[in-house]
């Protein structure tokens, strides 16, 4: 049974929970996105969450290629 959050994520906690999915497996950027909207995390800070997630290398598309 999953339990129901009754206070939104913060960005913080956004950031280290995509952090930690993307450390134990690759997914492309429109897939982190995608996990983001789910969680609720509005398009403006998806969308630095994201930058920092390339810029840290914890998402890199064409990693994510070459490994197909």
């Amino acid at each position: 049974m999953t339990r129901k959050r009754t206070n939104p994520m913060t960005p913080a906690e956004a950031l280290m929970k995509i952090q930690s999915v993307c450390a134990t497996a690759e997914y492309c950027s429109s897939e982190v996105l995608t996990r983001l909207n789910k969680w609720g995390i509005t398009e403006n800070i998806r969308l630095k969450i994201l930058e920092l997630l390339i810029k840290d290398k914890y998402v890199d598309d064409r990693r994510v290629t070459e490994s197909f």
